[in-house]
């Protein structure tokens, strides 16, 4: 991408622990100048069928950590971006 012209960042982070998100938004805020969109595309791939899953985890583990990963990175996420979306409007 960069060397079309298109300035990129990878950041590897939990998007499930508040600190870490909170440092990937400083750090794209510092290397790239702001934040323009946020788009939530958390998803889960279950190799094994989810039957098993929840046979082996139990119904509560296994729904608990398909929200940490789909719901919890838009709920921590979301506050920080805001508001430096607001600060550059």
């Amino acid at each position: 991408m960069q060397t079309l012209g298109v300035k990129a960042l990878a950041i590897q982070a939990d998007s499930a622990e508040a600190s870490e998100v909170v440092a990937a938004v400083e750090r794209t805020v510092s290397e790239l100048g702001g934040i323009d969109i946020l788009v939530n595309n958390a998803g889960v791939l279950a190799i094994i069928n989810l039957r098993m899953l929840f046979l082996i985890y139990g119904y509560n583990d296994v729904s608990r950590q398909q929200g940490n990963i789909q719901h919890r990175p838009l709920e921590l996420m979301s506050p920080v971006v805001f508001d430096i979306l607001r600060e550059h409007s």
